[in-house]
């Protein structure tokens, strides 16, 4: 049986996108804008635009049919080629460069240096990769589960789920090698993903009308603005902003609807977030050195990280010929 399409997931997948550049879109040095309106964005967008990445793979996670067609074994080969060949081919080709550059020399260049920049994803090469290890992982556990299940995942079983996502969550051992410490946080949005598409499924009748999404966006919005400018030091409260943001989100993309450009979107937003951060990168380094304000910076980080990976997509779209499995992987393409 074909799983449904919810045209949702093209919207959250471009808000996610373009929440992940705008992110990232500022000079390192956070004092050269401290105390401007850029903090208070920036800190608000980190509370959930992840978790709403991770909610979105959970959400087609338990919808998808693959892992039953392909077999565990398989499956998870696929993912991980997908994952963690930009992940580890990237890296691998950066490392060197990055550290002449940062020490001067190869001074200090250790074993454990380089295990670390590969196992430790937060303080690795090009570290918004993060997300992929840790994506990984989850496909992981939550593929084995599923396998192991054979059969219909009921309320029950998700409920024991989610309780013991969190008091993963809340766990206060943690280690950020294999970013288990984002594993421990990633697998709570990921079970909500599951949970909702579960329920959207049997109340996708109930739809309220616009007037009524307007108000949820609108109260949703004002509540986590205040509840970050607040509470950014409470842990359940932030929590509990990232899931308000999620549906609010939600509801933004029903609003939107079907249309083509979030299609294609959502189709290459992979390509989009891991070609981004490096191109934003080099955009600050150089409009730095030449001493332009931040919020020029800013402006030019957010439009570079948007349209050069654009760029890389439908100029490799038109070069057929050199079309294969390892470029297609190592450019995240489909």
């Amino acid at each position: 049986m074909k799983s449904k399409r919810f045209p949702e997931i093209d919207t959250l997948y471009t808000l996610g996108t373009f929440l992940v550049i705008a992110g990232h879109s500022h000079s390192s040095d956070w004092s050269v804008f401290s105390g401007t309106v850029l903090t208070s964005i920036i800190n608000f967008i980190y509370v959930f635009h992840m978790p709403l990445f991770f909610f979105v793979s959970g959400f087609l996670f338990i919808n998808s049919n693959s892992l039953g067609k392909s077999g565990y074994g398989k499956w998870l080969k696929q993912k991980a080629l997908r994952l963690l060949t930009p992940y580890i081919v990237l890296s691998a080709v950066a490392i060197i460069p990055k550290y002449l550059l940062e020490n001067r020399g190869f001074s200090g260049f250790t074993t454990k240096y380089l295990l670390e920049a590969i196992l430790v994803p937060r303080i690795g090469v090009w570290g918004h990769f993060w997300f992929l290890p840790v994506l990984m992982l989850l496909y992981t556990a939550f593929g084995a589960w599923k396998k192991l299940l054979r059969k219909d995942t009921g309320n029950i079983v998700l409920f024991t789920i989610l309780v013991a996502c969190v008091i993963l969550y809340f766990l206060p051992y943690g280690t950020d090698w294999f970013g288990f410490n984002d594993f421990k946080k990633a697998a709570l949005y990921f079970t909500s993903g599951m949970i909702s598409n579960c329920f959207i499924k049997r109340h996708s009748n109930n739809k309220p009308r616009s007037v009524i999404r307007l108000f949820i966006i609108a109260v949703g919005l004002v509540s986590c603005i205040l509840m970050t400018h607040f509470f950014s030091k409470n842990e359940f409260i932030m929590l509990l902003t990232a899931l308000i943001m999620i549906y609010v989100c939600w509801q933004i993309a029903s609003l939107v609807g079907e249309n083509k450009l979030t299609h294609w979107i959502c189709n290459n937003n992979f390509t989009i977030y891991i070609y981004s951060w490096p191109f934003q990168a080099l955009t600050m380094a150089i409009l730095e050195k030449l001493y332009f304000p931040w919020y020029v910076v800013t402006l030019c980080m957010f439009v570079v990280g948007i349209t050069i990976p654009i760029l890389i997509i439908l100029v490799y779209q038109k070069l057929q010929r050199i079309h294969n499995r390892f470029f297609n992987l190592l450019l995240g393409i489909r």
